[in-house]
């Protein structure tokens, strides 16, 4: 969803088509990234719940670099999707996904990272507070 990250993994080879949201599924930080010092983004299936997110329309190398980026297959799968704009448009999309983990806490400068995206792109914002900001951690300086 970050801009910069998807220029610095796909130059020029995308563009910005909707914000949407995937039905069925929930967003959580789970599991342990060395890299990214803390728990890191997921999204797991949970009827009645939304993910909201951003739609870009990317190239096939593009694909293939957001691939080994995200660690497919070894460490992310990909599904293919049917996701919505807030007018009800339905789109054809892929998403990362992997296995549930034991749900963790990001590190700050992660989850400002999503954050500052999440509000960038105009995502809801009780979806931004409920799910991409953890508020039971010892730090509280967030991004807004």
């Amino acid at each position: 969803m970050d801009l910069d990250q998807m220029k610095e993994r796909c130059g020029n080879e995308f563009k910005f088509v909707a914000v949407v949201y995937l039905e069925g599924f929930k967003f959580v930080y789970d599991g342990y990234s060395e890299k990214r010092k803390g728990a890191v983004a997921n999204i797991v299936e949970c009827s009645g719940e939304k993910v909201w997110g951003v739609l870009y329309e990317i190239t096939e190398n593009a694909e293939k670099k957001l691939d080994k980026d995200e660690g497919y297959p070894f460490t992310y799968q990909k599904r293919y999707v049917t996701v919505k704009d807030k007018e009800g448009k339905e789109y054809k999309a892929f998403v990362y996904l992997r296995k549930p983990q034991e749900i963790g806490k990001p590190s700050k400068d992660y989850m400002n990272q999503i954050i500052k995206a999440a509000y960038a792109h105009k995502l809801p914002s009780s979806y931004i507070e409920k799910y991409l900001r953890v508020s039971d951690v010892s730090w509280v300086n967030y991004f807004i």
